[in-house]
């Protein structure tokens, strides 16, 4: 290998998955060739198609040298390949005990949280939309279909709102800064990486006429007549919106309190050749009275065609002994310092599902 080198061989060459040379030499626990590898310049953080970094590959394999090795050359312990694989997950499936360990001892605390459910959504294609979704928060469960109240709000250039609406379903304002936009329930049939809509009742559109703004009383009324007759109703106190507090109280008898904290693994970010950025890593953690410790969801974006690509928590529902996570996903370009004119778009995802221990009576 070191000859190969001396001879120009480009250490960063890329098979027809991705994979490198890195990636075989740490499959194969060769040490001594990543070593040689990463003094002439292999890329430590390089990935495959499928978001496989070389330390995927020793830790699945059970190679602690390699993954010392590794580690110390600035490989990230937390990254999650496109299938939620982290290096710590894949040495305890193989249980690889000795690395298992060594992993979770530089580790971030959080890091080594029980994860219930693992979201990996795919990766952005540059099927943009200038629609932003700004709320998604759950009203019913129809069979295994989800009626949501939807806020959207569609940008323009140097157009001020002229309506002042509050979002019937939370009481929170409808923060726009650029309209137009409206308010709807609508039921939507939720995969494992985005949502299909099936049917729509409008509650409210917002316009650049003022004359044409509906009254907050009707959109209250008009809301209220929508859930009367929508199947499966959820009943209020089950209902949060998460950015509004970080702590609810489940409606169960006797009451329990469950906190939330979204945190955002930067070091899970794999840079691609360019200034693109392949993705994130998000956990969602909850703690409280039904858990003894915190347990969390973790949702991947994978790379694309987008320099921006992530996911926040907007509200959550319990339903059937179980704390569905809703959210919004949001990916497009950038343009420092704020978003401007380039396309980009927030869809509404089902982020992920927690089980909850029944309460005892």
């Amino acid at each position: 290998m070191e000859s190969l080198l001396q001879a120009r061989a480009e250490p960063n060459a890329r098979d027809d998955l991705g994979a490198k040379p890195l990636h075989y030499a740490a499959r194969a626990g060769a040490r001594g060739v990543v070593e040689v590898l990463l003094s002439r310049g292999a890329n430590v953080r390089a990935a495959t198609d499928g978001g496989v970094a070389a330390i995927h590959e020793a830790a699945r394999h059970g190679h602690r040298s390699v993954v010392e090795a590794l580690l110390a050359a600035g490989a990230p312990a937390a990254v999650a390949d496109f299938q939620g694989n982290t290096p710590l997950s894949l040495a305890r499936t193989g249980r690889h005990d000795a690395v298992a360990a060594l992993l979770m001892s530089v580790l971030p605390a959080w890091a080594v949280l029980p994860i219930v459910d693992t979201l990996t959504l795919d990766p952005e294609r540059a099927e943009f939309s200038d629609w932003v979704t700004q709320d998604v928060t759950p009203q019913a469960r129809d069979g295994g279909d989800w009626w949501v109240a939807i806020a959207n709000l569609h940008y323009g250039e140097d157009d001020a709102p002229p309506c002042s609406y509050r979002r019937p379903w939370s009481g929170r304002p409808w923060n726009s800064l650029e309209s137009d936009g409206g308010m709807w329930i609508e039921r939507w049939r939720f995969r494992r990486a985005a949502a299909s809509r099936l049917e729509r009742i409008e509650i409210a559109a917002e316009t650049h006429q003022a004359s044409e703004c509906t009254a907050q009383g009707e959109i209250e009324r008009r809301f209220a007549t929508a859930l009367r007759g929508l199947p499966g109703r959820l009943s209020q106190d089950a209902v949060w919106v998460l950015e509004a507090a970080d702590t609810f109280r489940l409606p169960v008898t006797p009451a329990r309190r469950l906190s939330y904290r979204a945190e955002r693994d930067t070091t899970a970010e794999l840079p691609l050749e360019g200034d693109l950025v392949r993705g994130q890593r998000t956990l969602l953690c909850f703690s409280g009275d039904p858990f003894p410790d915190e347990r969390c969801v973790m949702v991947n974006t994978a790379h694309g065609d987008a320099y921006a690509n992530w996911v926040w928590p907007v509200s959550a529902a319990v339903h059937n002994d179980t704390l569905w996570i809703f959210g919004l996903w949001t990916r497009g370009e950038l343009v420092q310092p704020v978003w401007a004119v380039q396309p980009h778009a927030t869809t509404p995802v089902l982020l992920g599902r927690l089980p909850l221990p029944r309460a005892r009576p």
